[in-house]
């Protein structure tokens, strides 16, 4: 089928749900009725426009082509529905549109983008063009024979996630205060025991979402009855404390000028302070003199979209790094957005790493080989820092290790995988929106690499160190790991690869004991790239 047909194709089945909606005869007119048909409306104006001989001529005909494979599916769901509607809708009815206008709203803002995708775009060339082959010797690819095994893991275990953000949504609707969690709790059990009223629930809690609502979401492994319960699933490392630093430097988007000499770390929270956790495999005296010296550590910058989550949450298998690698581990708590957006959560790294190259020698770590690793946002903020440190003529880190790293965070901006996240459980479209709106403040460029790390200029890519980069075919950051890794190769960088067949994003949080067993190899590959890195046998 030619594109243009495609397209015809695509618009007459809009065109065919508008119908279907205008012959409704209902009693009463949902207030999202109104808003389907005009962003329908103006979605089948803009196909229209496409089918004119010179938009043809202008259009990326593989993004195009891929995009509107995806949107149709949506739109025969969307006719499936309205072809029900009669009377007055039922609350189930009304939910399901709420639920289907959220995607076709996204997939509209996708539209104004996808025909201009350039036509050398890394996803609009076939597999098999020598650019692809390029990339394909950096990578190597695990569960390729199970793909669909691991994909049905993922979904189940996404089936459980939702019914626990379903019933944190539970306990936000209309209860204040402390009735707000006896009433999280109950709906612990109604969703339980109705599973698909949870993924239901999960589904209309992202179609209209707020942002308390997604931070305290992907926060529930900081609830103190979810930690007590991991501590059971999860490895423990023998030293685990929380420590406080200095700041001794100028602020990250200024000029490097150090303020303070030195200054001795806090046990106890002062303000003005950056938080980090300390993991190692013996104890490290943090108030006196110390009696082992560490010249390898790894610096840890963990996920949550900018706006959760903490280093407790992500012990899961920081801990296992610990005690594999026998190195201590800094695991820095960056203030979170909304209240603090950007730059605190770099400013916060950022000071940390100076802490660590100025005083380190203070608790016996002197880092003259040092490993940042970052997951998600985490892996954004490592590059962040990685660059910051390039730039500023200070001494760099000797490899980066990046799990599904957020490289681009331009809201305007399309690619292929990016489609996953109408879907995706854990980072679903309208969530990404949320942690763009509450990380940058309003005039931020987005283009500035210490934002999207995928701006980072070809001179600084060139002093980059061995950087490891790991993600899921299923993932909506799956593309852009491989454009930066495309840019860095032709830099001369020392690059690779895993890549996770039917995996999604987050999979090094699901490596416990009954989460995803799969997941597992992840966390071992992370710790032989650092390995490697470190130069640890």
């Amino acid at each position: 089928m030619s594109l243009r047909d495609h397209i015809i194709r695509t618009s007459l089945l809009v065109e065919e749900i508008l119908t279907t909606i205008n012959g409704c005869k209902l009693n009463l007119i949902p207030k999202d009725i109104p808003n389907l048909k005009l962003v329908l409306t103006e979605m089948k104006a803009k196909f229209e426009s496409m089918t004119a001989e010179r938009s043809l001529e202008s259009i990326n005909t593989q993004s195009t082509a891929a995009y509107l494979d995806y949107n149709n599916r949506y739109l025969a769901d969307l006719l499936a529905q309205t072809k029900t509607w009669k009377g007055n809708l039922q609350d189930t009815q009304e939910e399901d549109l709420k639920i289907i206008l959220s995607k076709i709203n996204t997939l509209f803002e996708f539209l104004e983008i996808v025909p201009t995708v350039p036509e050398d775009d890394l996803f609009s060339l076939e597999k098999s063009h020598p650019r692809w082959e390029t990339l394909q010797g950096i990578t190597e690819i695990f569960h390729s024979d199970k793909e669909k095994k691991v994909n049905e893991k993922y979904r189940k275990f996404m089936g459980q996630v939702a019914t626990g953000q379903a019933f944190v949504s539970k306990g936000y609707e209309e209860v204040p205060g402390a009735k707000r969690y006896l009433m999280i709790g109950l709906g612990s059990l109604y969703y339980l025991l109705r599973k698909k009223k949870a993924l239901r629930k999960t589904n209309l809690l992202y179609a209209e979402p707020r942002i308390e609502v997604a931070m305290h979401v992907w926060n529930l492994l900081e609830t103190k009855m979810l930690r007590k319960l991991m501590k059971i699933v999860i490895k423990s490392a023998r030293f685990d404390q929380v420590i406080y630093l200095p700041r001794l430097v100028s602020e990250v988007l200024e000029p490097y000028q150090v303020l303070k000499p030195q200054e001795k770390l806090s046990l106890t929270p002062i303000q003005g302070y950056v938080m980090a956790r300390v993991l190692n495999t013996i104890n490290i005296p943090l108030t006196s003199s110390p009696k082992t010296t560490y010249n390898k550590v790894v610096i840890h910058i963990h996920g949550g979209g900018f706006i959760s989550m903490s280093s407790a949450s992500h012990q899961v298998y920081t801990n296992v790094w610990c005690n594999t690698l026998q190195v201590p581990i800094i695991s820095v708590d960056y203030r979170l957005a909304p209240k603090h957006p950007y730059p605190a959560a770099l400013d916060d790294v950022w000071q940390t790493w100076n802490w660590l190259m100025q005083c380190g020698e203070t608790i016996g770590i002197t880092p003259n080989q040092y490993v940042i690793v970052g997951d998600s946002a985490g892996g954004n903020l490592a590059l962040a820092l990685a660059y910051k440190i390039i730039t500023s003529g200070l001494p760099p880190p000797s490899g980066l290790v990046l799990a599904y790293p957020a490289l681009n965070l331009d809201k305007d901006n399309f690619s292929p995988s990016l489609l996953f996240s109408l879907d995706d459980l854990l980072v679903p479209h309208t969530f990404l929106k949320l942690c763009l709106a509450a990380y940058l403040p309003e005039g931020t460029d987005i283009r500035n690499p210490m934002i999207s790390p995928i701006n980072i200029e070809r001179e600084v890519l060139q002093k980059f160190p061995m950087t490891r980069i790991m993600v899921g075919t299923n993932d909506p950051l799956h593309d852009e790991c491989f454009r930066f890794a495309e840019k860095l190769l032709d830099c001369g960088g020392d690059v690779k690869i895993a890549l996770y067949a039917g995996a999604a994003h987050g999979g090094l949080n699901y490596s416990f004991k009954g989460g995803i067993r799969e997941t597992r190899d992840m966390v071992s590959k992370a710790a032989e790239w650092m390995k490697e890195i470190l130069g640890i046998v």
